[in-house]
């Protein structure tokens, strides 16, 4: 799951958070059509590194954060029914 730097690949964050939300209660968004997930990466996490979830139901849909000890390495929203654009 790193990449050649070492780091997690950006794809492996959707897949965690994406488990975040299912972990939460949100299994059934993830299959709604058309939905949107919208990552802001901060730090990255190196080899070694625990990370650590949190998700929760927004008005939207939800919000994730993952976090590595104090230091926040994401911030993720889900919106469901969203039209691309």
């Amino acid at each position: 799951e790193l990449d050649p730097m070492g780091h997690s690949n950006h794809a492996v964050y959707a897949d965690w958070v994406e488990e975040a939300i299912a972990a939460a209660g949100g299994e059934m968004d993830l299959t709604v059509v058309p939905r949107r997930l919208a990552l802001e990466f901060i730090r990255s996490a190196v080899a070694g590194t625990t990370v650590t979830t949190a998700a929760w139901r927004t008005d939207g849909g939800w919000a994730c954060r993952l976090t590595a000890g104090d230091d926040e390495l994401l911030r993720a929203g889900l919106r469901t029914g969203a039209r691309p654009g």
